[in-house]
């Protein structure tokens, strides 16, 4: 996969679209070219202050990382559970790409995580996979490792596709 931010048909290089998005406070979002074309996930600021960094490996699965910052240790030494339950939402939500106007086509209803062990190192990361879509549902499950593959936490969501 080659990242990069396609020409838009009418000539206005990327570059200015981020400087007009700044200035109306539109949300960005990142484009990621691959076999089927241009796929976007959803940059909001709450993604952007965690420090998520998305990849999609196919149509059907999305790995989202998580670089580890003092911010995200809870008072026991380990990542805290509201930090790698928003890594899971997000990395199962962005299992559908966002629509022209950069806006997610897929909103949680129904998000369980379990947590196997205290999570610990330098980054986890989120590796989502559709388990089903239908017309308006898509099933999802999703499974956190740190830098040493140590499976951390496992999680399965129902969506409401738009």
């Amino acid at each position: 996969m080659v990242c990069r931010r396609p020409e838009i048909p009418d000539g206005i290089p990327g570059f200015l679209l981020d400087f007009a998005a700044l200035l109306i406070g539109r949300i960005e979002h990142t484009y990621i070219e691959s076999g089927e074309g241009f796929m976007s996930f959803i940059k909001q600021p709450f993604d952007e202050f965690l420090g998520f960094v998305y990849e999609r490996v196919s149509p059907s699965e999305v790995h989202v990382t998580l670089p580890l910052q003092p911010l995200h240790i809870n008072s026991v030494g380990v990542v805290h559970g509201g930090i790698i339950s928003a890594l899971v939402d997000v990395a199962m939500s962005n299992l559908m790409d966002a629509d022209e106007a950069g806006v997610q086509q897929a909103v949680t209803i129904d998000l369980h995580t379990t947590f196997l062990q205290g999570a610990k190192g330098k980054s986890l990361t989120a590796a989502a996979t559709i388990v089903k879509k239908g017309r308006t549902l898509m099933y999802a499950d999703c499974r956190v490792v740190n830098e040493e593959n140590l499976l951390v936490a496992r999680a399965t969501g129902t969506f409401f596709v738009r």
